[in-house]
């Protein structure tokens, strides 16, 4: 089971780009063969100034999602990398996240894909993981879910302590009668998810500061969560 479960280790890529540019993104990882990726549309929260600054184009953004296997990874952020043109200032960013478990069809899916090049592939893979592992992430994404309206507010709390940036999706909530009667407080419907990428040593401090200003005892109602962040590509933090 153990050895199953390393051969099948799976990643998420997530790009944020130009909301212009979201459909090359899916073309390159329909030309990858890839079969589960997903669109989102976001917004970037730096000001406009800001964006000038650090060379960034629109504040309107598309987040595209990807679940491929991990020994895939490098392939995938190569070719976005290059055809996007990402090493230069402004062009998007992209990071991984190690996803710890997938409903079986997936999984069977990747496998009736997989070919004896693959399965060497992996086998070097699996030889270099353990150092991979032990050595960790330099990187981390802060998600926070809050109410609609407040994410300016939350980001200028967030840049006092490192943040640069952050990218807000529209959502809404489920179980609110639940909620409200669990929690004793009244819950907005309507959320935004922001999502903050940051080096891995402004976490704590990060996420310090908008629980202690924008929690969930405030009008933000925000509650925040840490990933560990693979890979990065994109932004120099």
């Amino acid at each position: 089971m153990k050895e199953t479960m390393i051969k099948m280790r799976l990643n998420l890529i997530i790009t944020v780009v130009d909301r212009n540019k979201g459909c090359k993104v899916m073309k390159i990882f329909k030309s990858l063969g890839t079969h589960w990726h997903y669109m989102l549309s976001g917004e970037g929260t730096m000001n406009s100034e800001m964006m000038e600054l650090l060379g960034l184009g629109t504040s309107e953004k598309s987040i595209a999602l990807c679940i491929v296997p991990h020994f895939r990874v490098s392939e995938f952020m190569q070719t976005i990398r290059r055809e996007l043109r990402m090493d230069m200032k402004g062009k998007g960013v992209g990071f991984t996240l190690p996803i710890s478990g997938v409903n079986h069809p997936i999984i069977q899916k990747i496998k009736n894909e997989m070919n004896m090049e693959t399965m060497k592939t992996m086998k070097k893979e699996m030889e270099q993981m353990t150092e991979k592992i032990t050595t960790g992430t330099q990187y981390s994404v802060v998600i926070g879910i809050i109410n609609q309206g407040y994410s300016e507010d939350v980001m200028s709390t967030a840049r006092t302590v490192g943040a640069r940036g952050g990218t807000v999706v529209r959502a809404r909530r489920v179980g609110i009668e639940d909620a409200v009667k669990f929690l004793g407080i009244s819950v907005q419907e309507e959320k935004e998810i922001l999502m903050i990428l940051t080096a891995k040593e402004s976490r704590h401090d990060i996420m310090k500061a908008l629980s202690h200003e924008h929690g969930i005892a405030s009008e933000t109602h925000g509650i925040y969560l840490s990933l560990p962040v693979e890979e990065v590509m994109g932004l120099d933090l």
